[in-house]
C-alpha cells in the first residue's frame, strides 16, 4: 500500500523467486578398533543437500597400513602393517561433481595380539668321537617375550644337553658313530608355542686305530713254535703287523706281515718266561702294543 498523507492506496503484491546455489557435500569422521594383523572393511559416510551423487577420495594416507577404496560407493578396506599395533589414521573428502567437502578423519586403534614365536632349521658338523661343542638354536619372538626351548624328538646317534632358557646346546656323538643324525625342537613364549624345527647333524667319519690283542704260548724246551699276531679294526681296514720288542730267550721271525704270521725259536736249553711285543697298523694309525 501507498499513503499520501490522507488515504491509503489499494494493496499490491511482490513475488520473489529464490534460486538455490550448490552446497558442498558433508562427510563424517569415525573411529574404529581392530586387532593386530586384522583387516577392516567399512564405508565412508557423506551426504549432500542437493542429493547429488558423491565420489570419495583419500586426502592423507595412513602411515601404518594400506587403504583400498571404491571411490564410487565409499566402501574401503584397511590393511595394517604386519605385526604393527598402536594408532593410525587417514583423512578423506567427498565431491558432488563440483565442490569438495571439508575433510574428515578415520581414527584407527590397533590392539596388540601375541604372536607365536618362530624357529628355524639348523645344520651342524662334527667329527666321530669328538668332544661335545656348544651350539645355538635359532628362535625369535616378535613381541620380545621370554622364550623357553624344548626338545621334541631326540637324536639317535648322539647325546644332547640343552639349556632351556638360552637355547644353547651341546651334541656329543656316540662312540664310533658317524653319518647323519637329526633331532627336533620348539619354543614357547608361555602364551603360544612355535612350530617344530630340525637340527641336522653330520658326523664325519674318523679313522680308528686298530686294537692289538695279547696272547700266550706254551712250548717245550728247544722247540720252535708258529703263531699269528691278533688285532681288530673297527673300520675293517686291511692290517699289517710289525715287531716292536724282540724276545730275550729266543729269536722271533716275521713270516708274513700282512697275515701276522711269525715263528719263535727258543735259545738252546732256555726255559721260563719270555715275551715280545708287536703292533698292528691300518696304513695310517698304529695300534697299542700287544
Amino acid at each position: 500500500q501507498a499513503y499520501d498523507g490522507y488515504t491509503y492506496s489499494n494493496q499490491a503484491s511482490i513475488r520473489l523467486t529464490i534460486t538455490g546455489g550448490n552446497d558442498p557435500p558433508h562427510v563424517v569422521s569415525d573411529t574404529i578398533i581392530i586387532d593386530e594383523d586384522q583387516q577392516y572393511s567399512g564405508k565412508l559416510s557423506g551426504s549432500d543437500e542437493e542429493n547429488d551423487s558423491l565420489t570419495f577420495h583419500i586426502q592423507t594416507q595412513p602411515e601404518n597400513g594400506q587403504i583400498n577404496l571404491n571411490s564410487q560407493t565409499g566402501t574401503y578396506t584397511y590393511i595394517p602393517v604386519e605385526n604393527y599395533f598402536g594408532s593410525d589414521a587417514f583423512s578423506f573428502y567427498a565431491n558432488d561433481g563440483k565442490l569438495n567437502s571439508e575433510p574428515a578423519q578415520i581414527s584407527i586403534t590397533i590392539l596388540s595380539v601375541n604372536d607365536a614365536p618362530t624357529v628355524s632349521d639348523l645344520e651342524i658338523n662334527t667329527n666321530e668321537d669328538e668332544r661335545s661343542q656348544v651350539y645355538q638354536l635359532i628362535a625369535s619372538d616378535i613381541d620380545n617375550l621370554t622364550m623357553t626351548y624344548q626338545l621334541k624328538d631326540l637324536p639317535q646317534k648322539g647325546e644332547i644337553t640343552l639349556d632351556a632358557l638360552t637355547g644353547k646346546f651341546t651334541y656329543m656323538p656316540g662312540l664310533n658313530e658317524n653319518g647323519s643324525d637329526v633331532f627336533t625342537y620348539k619354543v614357547t613364549d608361555h602364551l603360544e608355542e612355535s612350530g617344530t624345527a630340525s637340527v641336522f647333524v653330520q658326523i664325519k667319519a674318523v679313522n680308528d686305530a686298530p686294537v692289538a690283542k695279547d696272547s700266550s704260548l706254551k712250548l717245550d724246551e728247544d722247540t720252535e713254535t708258529h703263531g699269528n699276531f691278533m688285532a681288530s679294526d673297527l673300520d675293517q681296514d686291511t692290517l699289517s703287523f710289525i715287531i716292536v720288542t724282540s724276545p730275550e730267550k729266543g729269536n722271533l721271525e716275521m713270516l708274513d706281515a700282512t697275515q701276522g704270521k711269525y715263528r719263535y725259536i727258543p735259545h738252546a736249553n732256555k726255559t721260563g718266561m719270555d715275551s715280545f711285543a708287536f703292533q698292528a697298523t691300518d696304513g695310517d694309525i698304529y695300534s697299542n702294543e700287544g
